[in-house]
């Protein structure tokens, strides 16, 4: 993958952005859609889910293929990402696991409605996914990475 400065800054203006902003406004927009119906909330669950496994897999990648960009990208020295990351938590792993079970296409896996471990912990995972995110910008090469990005996590 080899992306200029300008081209890595302006993708993230775009799409790390947006997935960011994405996973803050469905965990503020989940409480209205859970009271507004099945529908409403069970597509907010799922768009949460996405945003959060694309980011989990921005900063944490398992299997990588040749035109992704990953949090490495946005270092001088691609190494460092992988030195100064927080280590991933128990619960980003299970949610990436479950996500890639239970959205990520049919499985035996997926939970039962009555299952007491079905509902998703959206505030909790956003909370443990921030800090990880803050840290990534407070890092990143600021030639590489638009400062929206920040903003918006401030």
């Amino acid at each position: 993958m080899s992306q200029s400065d300008n081209q890595l800054r302006e993708y993230s203006g775009v799409h790390l952005y947006y997935e960011v902003q994405m996973l803050l406004e469905t965990r503020k927009y989940f409480p209205i859609a859970a009271k507004s119906g099945w529908i409403q909330k069970m597509t907010t669950i799922e768009a949460f889910v996405i945003h959060l496994r694309c980011l989990i897999n921005f900063l944490y990648p398992l299997r990588v293929d040749e035109d992704d960009i990953l949090a490495k990208h946005f270092f001088s020295n691609q190494e460092e990402w992988d030195l100064e990351k927080p280590t991933i938590t128990t619960p980003l792993i299970e949610a990436r696991t479950r996500a890639n079970k239970e959205v990520g296409h049919l499985t035996k896996m997926r939970k039962a409605i009555a299952d007491p471990g079905k509902p998703w912990a959206i505030n909790e995972l956003t909370d443990e996914i921030i800090p990880i995110l803050k840290r990534f910008c407070d890092l990143a090469d600021k030639n590489k990475l638009d400062v929206k990005i920040s903003t918006l996590l401030s």
